[in-house]
């Protein structure tokens, strides 16, 4: 590991405030065109009143038909309704009693309502018709919920295709998501110090919310599980979310032994954090476990009477006292099983966290997996009234090769980690434990596998294995050598989670949201805080659907665990690849062809999404290699992600097929990575046979745990923006402008390097805000970044990298990146030479003065915030991993650069919530040579809003 000898500079904070917004002249985005021509006259409000009435009517009388045929349906009328785009707002369409399920494109909504009559939407219409209740003008239709639309608008490609190929008995594993929003109420303002100084007012109505969503969540499915029952379907999995409960936790140091005996013990529905350190080290963990409801403080208006106040007071006393009593209740099953392990705590030192006081409001779907038949899945798709989606669980694989070919075992080979080097979890098909590459690095007492009746946890897969290349791609990162770092040791500790059958395929008992869940919540039992998962779906993700569970899992795991999921892109077949060239399709062209997008979960926004490039050239006639070196794989898949935010984030070397002058296409020739292979089938121990982005992906999962062992206290957050900002394009890709949108849809932000993410030297500065800042919604916080003035001079190419990582709470159901998370967070630079002072003016609502008409030119950053305004297909700022760099004159830079991160509101309604931010900087100079001698200087910047500090030596 390289030491840090030159420590990060201070990114100092010099201001915060309020967003400036831009000024328009009626709050809100400005209403449609057709909205606007419904209220030009009363006779077009009159008439589309009349139109939405038919609407109305039309949704009834096919509920009446549903209800005939299935009565066993919950209550409640479902229908779609289109709206006004700048309409789409859950709390605009409560006093209507219209709950929207789900956001499809151009302004479609899912709705739901409970009112059987639907009387209170109709009088508002009526209303319309009056020319009163002028904002029913913003919805442009209501369309009854029939077959059609239905199949069509909440069905999945797969299981479109597959129910046209089965009998009606045919039995189909499927993802249901069913809403559960509700009815709850507009923000939640943030809490007057004067009148609420502990803010239990706010804490109060925040919890009344969250008890509402419990409520309409569990009854919803008990009401699903009662429809599959009916329809002699069956749940793989129990439905059930963090959120449906409160949370104790509790602090602790363990004996290794114990904390390692205790964390395969306990029940699974204790969330363990532990510390990375195994050997003779204690553990330290936290415990958090569930708890029944807390009840809810007084929510209401401020008591105007002194005997209101005293009553308020306590009420609130009351309520503390009962939940008191509840966690202390709560608690003595955990005591109890820490004493019968010998460890007393004393109960003092306890503590417990509630939603309603800190975390954000509760989601607004729950999903699940069932097996049903056909004629069951029709009954479900015709009239179910909370059906938000429904999919086939795609089948899941692995790269698989024949393994052929060998190489010498290095020598020597690497001894074991440091007792506190970090935890790398590898979700796969196994380990070969006693492998010579490897044994030395795997916690083999802790080794578990997820398979329903299956204990095993080696790695069957024929002929050479998965697991085991991948963990080996972590301990041996570089593509050419399995060499041991220059201690001799392994870098990291390996915890093997298998959750893949023999044949490469996850098994039927499984499904990837439980697997991912109970494998994350497992590993952080063992100090894993780094996940890799090489394992994709076979087919693409659908860009006009929804995000699929499987990658909003990964999403919600990377924003409340401090989890860093590690996915590949996914891969072309060979046979495929074949199939194009032969149709006279070229490399690299068909690979940004859509057919050939993201295969999930690398749609997953918070996820570190690892693509695939080619390392070498090879030929051995009539074979030769299809790509070459630095060049994308043949078979890699390309982005953008859902959002049309840059995804894969990174690229590293995964390999590269070969093809004849006939367009056949092989994939067992040595153009993968050097790495481990199984040899419980009589393969060799070491090869390059092997090709696949599953191979690409470990290697970056590998510079993690080695930023990790740089600074343990970095949160994953900090470690994925550390990655990014560390990663360069290739030549090819930077100096040809032709190129860009091809290498943003490819590469994403390039190769990263661990020497940048980790070290300093004498030509690499960085600087890093101070841990434990926040932004909250609307808010700003201005960075200065000192220039010096040897980069401000005429000639003097610079560089700048701006990194922002952070993870919002995700919902599934909406189709903007901005509502897609609870919140969201944006940065923003200076223009050229633009003074520090007017950039803050312009940046803060509350800075003194008036800001500058003029800003000047903006910095020519390469991909630019909106779409298409940098390179075009990418939004920069749809993600939650938000880099851009650019390269300028040193005269166009201030004595100052200003930099600012931005708190918005995404899905959340609570005002008082705030994510935290770090950001830290880098420049790069570039001189003429002077005497043969090039001075270069580097200065980026990393951001993340996340959780958790980053410490003192990143």
């Amino acid at each position: 590991m390289p030491a840090s000898t030159h420590p990060h500079l201070p990114l100092v904070q010099v201001q915060q405030g309020k967003r400036r917004k831009k000024k328009r002249g009626l709050p809100g985005p400005p209403a449609g065109d057709l909205t606007k021509a419904i209220l030009a006259s009363p006779t077009a409000m009159n008439q589309h009143s009349l139109g939405l009435r038919n609407g109305v009517q039309r949704a009834l009388g096919r509920q009446q038909v549903n209800s005939q045929n299935y009565p066993d349906l919950p209550t409640g009328i479902p229908f779609f309704l289109r709206v006004d785009p700048a309409a789409i707002d859950d709390s605009k369409w409560e006093a209507e009693g219209i709950e929207l399920l789900a956001e499809l494109d151009d302004g479609l909504i899912i709705s739901f309502s409970q009112d059987t009559n639907l009387q209170e939407l109709l009088a508002k219409i009526d209303a319309l018709g009056r020319g009163d209740v002028k904002k029913m003008a913003s919805v442009w239709e209501i369309i009854e919920a029939d077959e059609r639309q239905r199949r069509t608008l909440m069905c999945g490609a797969g299981l479109t295709d597959r129910l046209n190929q089965v009998g009606q008995a045919d039995e189909i594993s499927i993802t249901i998501v069913i809403g559960t929003s509700g009815i709850r109420g507009g923000d939640i303002e943030a809490h007057d110090e004067g009148q609420d100084s502990h803010g239990y007012r706010r804490a109060g109505r925040r919890k009344k919310r969250i008890q509402q969503w419990r409520a309409i969540a569990r009854e919803r499915i008990q009401q699903l599980m009662a429809f599959v029952s009916s329809n002699q379907g069956r749940f793989l999995h129990e439905p059930d979310h963090p959120f449906l409960n409160d949370w104790a936790e509790i602090e602790t140091q363990l004996p290794p032994a114990t904390a390692d005996l205790l964390a395969k013990e306990l029940p699974a529905a204790y969330k363990i954090s532990a510390s990375s350190a195994h050997g003779n080290q204690p553990r330290r963990w936290k415990i958090r476990f569930p708890l029944p409801d807390l009840p809810p403080f007084p929510g209401g208006n401020p008591p105007r009477s002194e005997a209101g106040r005293a009553r308020e007071r306590e009420l609130q006393r009351q309520a503390m006292e009962q939940r008191d009593e509840i966690v202390l209740r709560a608690s003595n099953e955990v005591q109890r099983q820490l004493r019968v392990a010998g460890i007393r705590h004393d109960y003092d030192a306890w503590d417990f966290t509630e939603p309603d006081v800190s975390e954000p409001e509760p989601p607004q779907e729950i999903c699940c997996v069932v097996i049903l038949s056909k004629q069951g899945i029709e009954a479900l798709l015709k009239a179910y009234p909370h059906l938000v989606y429904v999919e086939e669980v795609p089948p899941l694989i692995c790269d698989a090769g024949d393994g052929v070919g060998s190489e010498a075992l290095p020598d020597p080979i690497p001894g074991p980690p440091h007792e506190d080097a970090p935890t790398v979890g590898i979700i796969d098909s196994g380990i070969q434990e006693d492998h010579p590459l490897i044994k030395d690095a795997v916690l083999t007492t802790v080794s578990r596998s997820f398979l329903p009746g299956d204990a095993d946890v080696a790695d069957r897969v024929q002929p050479s294995g998965h697991g085991t290349l991948v963990a080996g791609a972590v301990l041996y990162p570089h593509p050419d050598h399995c060499l041991a770092q220059p201690d001799g040791r392994h870098p990291c500790w390996l915890l093997n989670l298998r959750v893949l059958s023999d044949d490469g395929y996850l098994h039927p008992g499984l499904c990837s949201t439980v697997a991912t869940w109970a494998t994350v919540h497992y590993g952080r039992r063992f100090g894993a805080r780094i996940f890799n998962q090489s394992i994709s779906a076979d087919s693409p993700f659908d860009p006009q659907g929804h995000m699929d569970p499987w990658a909003a899992m990964i999403d919600l795991l990377s924003a409340t665990e401090d989890v860093l999921m590690v996915v590949p892109t996914g891969n072309l077949p060979p046979g495929h690849i074949q199939q194009l060239l032969a149709a006279g399709h070229t490399y690299p062209a068909y690979l940004i062809q859509n057919a050939h997008r993201l295969a999930s979960p690398a749609g997953a926004m918070h996820a570190l999404v690892v693509g695939s490039l080619s390392y070498r050239e090879w030929q051995s006639p009539p074979w030769q290699h299809i790509a070459g070196p630095n060049l994308p794989s043949a078979f890699a898949r390309s982005g953008p992600g859902w959002f049309d935010e840059v995804k894969p984030d990174v690229v590293a070397f995964g390999g590269d097929f070969a093809s004849d002058a006939s367009n056949n296409v092989g994939h067992n020739h040595p153009l993968g990575p050097l790495l481990p292979h199984s040899t419980l089938y009589g393969r060799a121990a070491v090869s390059r046979s092997m090709s696949g982005s599953s191979f690409a992906a470990p290697q970056v999962a590998g510079i993690a745990a080695a930023i990790e062992a740089s600074n343990p206290s970095l949160t994953a957050q900090t470690i994925r923006a550390l990655i990014a900002s560390s990663a360069r394009w290739p030549a090819w890709a930077e100096n040809d402008a032709m190129r860009h949108a091809e290498a943003i849809r490819l590469l994403g932000y390039g190769i990263p390097d661990q020497s940048r993410a980790i070290a300093n030297d004498e030509h690499r500065v960085t600087m890093v805000s101070a841990p434990g800042i926040a932004v909250g919604v609307d808010q700003v916080h201005v960075y200065a970044v000192p220039v010096p003035a040897i980069l401000r001079r005429s000639g003097v190419r610079v560089r700048i990298d701006v990194t922002l990582a952070y993870a919002g709470i995700p919902r599934m159901r909406r189709r903007h990146h901005r509502q897609y998370q609870h919140l969201y967070a944006e940065w923003r630079a200076a223009h050229q030479q633009e003074d520090l002072t007017d950039f803050s003016q312009r940046m803060d609502a509350e800075s003194a003065g008036e800001p500058p008409n003029n800003a000047g030119s903006p910095l020519p950053w390469r991909i630019r915030p909106q779409r298409n305004h940098g390179i075009q297909g990418v939004r920069g700022s749809g993600g939650s991993l938000h880099k851009d760099w650019c390269v300028l004159d040193g005269r166009l830079l201030p004595e100052e650069l200003g930099l600012t991160v931005i708190g918005r509101q995404g899905w959340e309604r609570d005002l008082e919530v705030w994510i935290p931010e770090i950001l830290a900087g880098k420049f790069q100079k570039f001189l003429p040579d002077v005497g043969g001698c090039r001075v270069l200087v580097l200065v980026q910047v990393v951001g993340r809003p996340s959780g958790g500090d980053l410490g003192d030596s990143v």
